[in-house]
């Protein structure tokens, strides 16, 4: 059965300042625009696809659904794109320490490349939005950390299946082949 799901494309001009090349630098800026939000609420969940001159957002919130098994097929095309350098997930998810336990929501900017390196940043969150610890956590592959369960594989996913998004302005209908 066919499912129609609708999903917010913005783009626009990659500045390089704001979107530094470097994985740790990115990261670290990601993890500044995502807090910005935190004084009018949690931040939805959205995938940056960064390319040599151009980010595109897409809002994901439309495509969270527990029932379904959209989110990796989408986030595997939108990986799969013409000229896509790294896509970072940004937004709140639900951070746990050990398994069988309830996640804490945490702001989390997860950033992979085709090459099959990541970086992640996550801040722990109290009641109110509140900050707990010291700052930021920061895990990546060239530190040796093994890639956080449930995140990331969407450049390899898109190459095994060939996945590819394909764009088409509003009134028309989004392709994934």
């Amino acid at each position: 059965m066919r499912q129609e799901r609708k999903v917010r494309v913005r783009s626009g001009s990659r500045d390089i300042n704001r979107f530094p090349r470097e994985d740790g630098r990115l990261a670290d800026c990601l993890m500044t625009y995502a807090t910005e939000f935190l004084e009018k609420g949690l931040p939805r969940p959205a995938l940056l696809a960064l390319k040599s001159d151009q980010v595109i957002q897409y809002d994901l919130a439309g495509l969270v659904d527990p029932g379904q098994s959209l989110m990796g097929p989408m986030l595997a095309a939108v990986a799969g794109q013409e000229g896509v350098e790294c896509v970072a997930l940004v937004g709140t998810l639900r951070m746990r320490r050990k398994k069988g336990q309830p996640g804490l929501p945490s702001i989390a900017v997860y950033i992979e490349w085709p090459d099959n390196r990541w970086v992640m940043r996550w801040l722990a969150l109290g009641p109110e939005r509140k900050v707990l610890g010291d700052g930021p956590i920061y895990r990546s592959a060239v530190e040796g950390w093994p890639r956080p369960s449930g995140l990331g594989g969407w450049f390899a996913q898109s190459r095994r299946t060939g996945l590819r998004l394909k764009v088409t302005p509003a009134g028309a209908a989004a392709q994934v082949h």
